[in-house]
């Protein structure tokens, strides 16, 4: 956990809070795998705070990080990414 924060400190200049749970999530981006998926669960999550049925400090502090790649004529997974 403290390497992959460090590396993206050095590499992107992210600060990862030690006391987060890291989500990771690094895989080809296929638009019927579970990156589309997580998207929505962190939507979700933003969105019981947002609109106050759960109070933020309920819910776990988290950081998600995805990695993913795709091939360059598939236009869905591009639109995955973009919107991530």
């Amino acid at each position: 956990k403290r390497a992959l924060a460090k590396a993206l400190h050095a590499r992107d200049g992210l600060t990862v809070d030690d006391g987060h749970m890291l989500d990771v999530m690094v895989k080809r981006l296929h638009e019927y795998k579970r990156q589309t998926l997580k998207l929505l669960h962190i939507v979700h999550l933003y969105d019981q705070i947002i609109s106050g049925r759960v109070a933020a400090a309920d819910i776990t502090p988290r950081t998600f990080v995805f990695g993913a790649k795709a091939a360059p004529g598939y236009d869905m997974a591009k639109r995955i990414i973009h919107l991530i």
